[in-house]
């Protein structure tokens, strides 16, 4: 009997590590940060906040399906967080080719030499990561499923910096 619980401990342990390792912070150095500001259209907002959608192999379903209906619900998503003016809020794509129609380097922008994914989403086995940065170059970012609260968090936490 102890055993059993002792072993549904370890399991509890090791799932509640894997999830608590799902978010990061950071500071990107003056080239990285330079990157992302030249090829993600990123001038005078405070903070640029990426949407960014991972290769179709690291997903357990086609996150690709669909993307006019993605895109509307996405746009619902975000129109109640009143995010202003100081606020670049985009959608990076490491499918390019699979999204090239919607890609216009506006809102929607693909994964420029596998930046994002090299450098950030690496994490496998995720659809969605969230990224926020901050004009200094600090960042926090989240590789998974993300709700509103988490963007709102990670904007206030910035904003304290």
């Amino acid at each position: 009997m102890i055993k059993s619980y002792f072993i549904l401990l370890i399991c509890f342990a090791c799932s509640y590590t894997t999830t608590a390792q799902r978010y990061y912070s950071g500071v990107f150095p003056e080239e990285q940060l330079d990157f992302i500001k030249s090829n993600y259209a990123w001038n005078e907002e405070e903070f640029l906040i990426i949407n960014y959608k991972y290769p179709i192999s690291t997903c357990h379903y086609n996150q690709y399906r669909n993307p006019d209906n993605a895109k509307a619900w996405w746009e619902d998503y975000y129109e109640n967080l009143k995010l202003g003016d100081q606020v670049h809020n985009i959608f990076v794509y490491a499918e390019k080719d699979k999204m090239a129609y919607i890609i216009d380097k506006k809102k929607y922008f693909p994964d420029y030499a596998d930046f994002l994914l090299d450098k950030l989403f690496s994490v496998k086995e995720a659809c969605y990561g969230l990224l926020i940065v901050d004009k200094e170059g600090d960042y926090y970012q989240k590789i998974g499923e993300y709700s509103k609260d988490d963007v709102s968090f990670f904007i206030n936490l910035l904003r304290r910096n």
